[in-house]
């Protein structure tokens, strides 16, 4: 077996071949046409009323007409066989939409929406404040690309959502105290609870995406509902939108909110010969309209009939400026200040020298949609081998996009009668790839850089930098890899030595690396890393018998001051409880500030701000004030 140093030495000659091999981009997209005026893909507005009844039903979308497409336009395309060799899809949607009916309240068979609000009778309220200024509290992965989260405020008050419920708290320290809230109807839903928000810059606007789910129709939608919080104890609904399809992820951009929704056909009511049933429409009831080939993208070797939606909204008024469907489960969606890039796997099998045998490989296709403009557009797609984790293991950086995956290979045996049994475990690695974005062709890369049977854990690009943890899970080893991207002919590598445990998440500060992880134990470790000239070092470990909250946004990060807070669930004499932890690196061991007892076990629902040595930690149980002194 392989030494460590071994491996490194083979990692150094890999990154030394820096002219690699290029692959030939995969671009399995048709042309881009100029936007049209059309509609959100199985979407329509409710506009509502202000005491929360339905008061007028307004369709913003202007549809050609029923028919418009039909199934000549599709009948010679390489798309539509494709869709009809398709057997896999999921029981889910159906392709239909739903109308509102224009009375008070939603028709059986029309789609409930989140039609009423009330604010608590409790004697608390506010008044109409002009002079807000917005401040951003969510540790956005790229500056001016705002993500949406349970948690907004301002310089005056704090918003959070809880399940369906919109609460607004008071920024005044120890005094501090809801001020209004705003409940929206769920009865009509099987299951219903908010996702993640956004507070408009004015700070009069929250606008809220929900999920909303009915299982007698066993169908999903995606709620966006805007709320007037000019006056936050007299909140008020301004409008709302249904989509057909499940939330998966959004962004806000310079008054652009990007919807992700993941549009899934119904198998049981395909009808090869009606486009709506198997293509994503838009429009109302009678009057559905696909989208025509030129705003679907696909690649060739799809096997389920899944679509990706990202659809282009107003952010102050929902409505649609374009909407582009990719056929196919995006795993995840990372979003620069020009583009949305999304990830699409699929599984193939490649034959060996000897035929009797063949490799089962995963390859990731990345399409790349620009926002900017008017509408969407099309870009191009590269294919890149491996999955990729999540949206902080892409990177674009002056042209170039950064993409670190987890390559799996299996050996198959080929029977007769074209069955295949398995000849070997599955092989995972790490490689890192760098995408010319002009021609979407690998400019460089670095593959299989890791031992054999590590995979991605977490990633972090810093400019011209990227930081990625492997590990192989079972074992808990945990290296970090430090690249240096800045010249593309001479990729540069620095790592840490093997240390227990891997890290879920990287955070970078102004003098350190943060990991977040588990331990050799599989409890908390929070590990910080300091580079030196020739490598990435472990400098300091602080561990608990806890388990902590692995949701990204439920961490509070102060770079300029050294902070990090955390909601963990931790064992001790009384047995498990619930804590708020706010550390503070000193150049030398993580110390605890403050460590709060909690009485809400949702830990990942915990959110945290510091203002005025004060700090605020939301969970679904209230509000905790603390002062705090570092």
């Amino acid at each position: 077996m392989k030494t460590y140093d071994e491996y490194a030495e083979n990692i150094r000659k890999k990154v030394e071949q820096t002219k690699l091999r290029r692959r030939r981009t995969v671009l399995s997209v048709v042309a881009m046409v100029m936007v049209v005026a059309m509609g959100l893909t199985c979407i329509y507005p409710v506009v509502m009323g202000d005491g929360g009844g339905q008061t007028n039903v307004e369709n913003t979308q202007q549809p050609s007409g029923n028919g418009s497409v039909n199934l000549e336009d599709y009948a010679d395309s390489p798309y539509y066989a494709l869709i009809c060799q398709l057997n896999t899809a999921i029981d889910m949607e159906d392709g239909t939409i739903y109308g509102f009916t224009g009375a008070a309240g939603p028709a059986d068979d029309a789609v409930p929406g989140a039609s009423s609000g009330s604010v608590e009778e409790d004697g608390i309220g506010g008044s109409i404040d002009d002079d807000q200024t917005y401040e951003e509290v969510t540790d956005n992965q790229v500056s001016g690309v705002v993500e949406g989260d349970l948690f907004k405020r301002s310089d005056r008050y704090l918003y959070y959502i809880k399940n369906d419920t919109l609460l607004v708290y008071s920024i005044q320290g120890e005094d501090s105290a809801l001020v209004g809230s705003y409940i929206m109807d769920s009865t009509a839903w099987s299951t219903f609870y908010n996702k993640e928000m956004y507070l408009s810059q004015d700070c009069k606007t929250v606008t809220v995406i929900s999920f909303g789910f009915l299982s007698k129709e066993f169908r999903t939608y995606t709620v966006l509902t805007q709320l007037d919080v000019s006056d936050p104890g007299n909140i008020t609904l301004k409008r709302q939108i249904v989509v057909n399809s499940y939330f998966r992820s959004s962004r806000m951009v310079d008054g652009t909110l990007l919807l992700e929704t993941t549009y899934t056909v119904k198998k049981s009511a395909v009808d090869y010969a009606l486009p709506e049933t198997f293509v994503p429409c838009y429009g109302t009831v009678g009057n559905l309209t696909p989208l025509t080939e030129d705003r679907i993208v696909w690649q060739e070797d799809c096997y389920d009939t899944v679509y990706t939606v990202l659809t282009k909204l107003d952010a102050d008024t929902l409505e649609v400026a374009d909407s582009v469907a990719l056929l196919g489960y995006s795993t995840t969606m990372y979003v620069s200040q020009s583009t949305a890039y999304f990830s699409c796997a699929v599984s193939r099998y490649a034959p060996l020298e000897d035929d009797s045998y063949s490799t089962r490989s995963t390859w990731t296709t990345v399409t790349g949609i620009n926002y900017l403009g008017q509408g969407l557009e099309i870009l191009g797609s590269v294919e890149l081998e491996g999955t990729v984790d999540d949206q902080y293991s892409m990177d674009e950086y002056e042209g170039i996009l950064r993409v670190a995956t987890t390559t799996a290979r299996r050996k198959f045996k080929m029977l007769d009668g074209g069955a295949v049994q398995t000849a070997g475990n599955t092989i995972r690695n790490c490689s890192l790839y760098c995408v010319d974005l002009d021609s979407w062709e690998i400019a460089a890369s670095v593959e299989d850089f890791a031992p054999e049977g590590e995979q991605v854990c977490s990633a972090r690009f810093d400019g011209a930098y990227a930081y990625i943890c492997t590990a192989e899970v079972v074992i808990l080893s945990d290296p970090v890899y430090f690249f240096d991207l800045s010249d593309l002919e001479n990729i540069t590598c620095k790592y840490t030595p093997v240390i227990g445990g891997y890290s879920t998440s990287l955070i970078q500060y102004e003098d350190f690396l943060l990991g977040v992880g588990y331990g050799d134990d599989w409890m908390l470790k929070i590990e910080v890393y300091q580079e030196t000239q020739d490598a990435v070092e472990a400098v300091y470990s602080y561990t608990a018998y806890a388990v902590p909250s692995w949701e990204y946004k439920s961490y509070f990060i102060d770079r300029e001051n050294g902070l990090f807070g955390l909601g963990i669930e931790q064992c001790d004499d009384e047995g498990w409880t619930c804590h708020y932890l706010l550390l503070k690196w000193n150049g030398s061991e993580l110390v605890t500030l403050v460590d709060i007892p909690m009485d809400s076990t949702y830990i990942s629902y915990y959110r945290a701000a510091l203002i005025d040595g004060y700090l605020y930690v939301l969970n679904w149980n209230g509000l905790s004030v603390t002062a705090v002194s570092w």
